[in-house]
């Protein structure tokens, strides 16, 4: 599962929002490690990060919520569609919002989000 953060989460605070989730999941008891149970790849754009996670979550959707609130930063999010250029944006409520990346714009290591929905990473 793969998760675009706004703001630049400190990696330790990612780690703990990981942690805090599964473990009242009950999914994932231990303490998450790096490499091995996700990923962070710094991104330029509109977004701070890409993380991957490794784990199944019994609902991506609030994972994403719940790193959003936890993090207090928006999350993007794949809408599952077969468009490569759609995608879910969920703020820090939780409130969810359909969004276009920019296709013009597309570089190795970056996302931005479509002029016609900029708007929404400021509200």
């Amino acid at each position: 599962m793969d998760f675009l953060l706004q703001h630049a989460a400190e990696p330790e605070k990612i780690q703990f929002a990981l942690t805090s989730f599964y473990h009242q999941e009950g999914l994932v008891r231990e303490l998450w490690i790096e490499e091995e149970h996700y990923h962070l790849v710094a991104y330029a754009g509109d977004v701070s990060w890409l993380l991957s996670v490794y784990e199944d979550a019994a609902d991506e959707l609030a994972l994403a919520r719940f790193l959003a609130h936890t993090l207090q930063t928006k999350v993007i999010i794949s809408d599952r569609s077969i468009n490569p250029y759609t995608w879910v944006l969920l703020d820090e409520a939780g409130r969810e919002q359909p969004i276009w990346q920019d296709s013009l714009a597309e570089q190795e290591r970056s996302f931005l989000v479509d002029h016609r929905h900029k708007y929404l990473l400021t509200q």
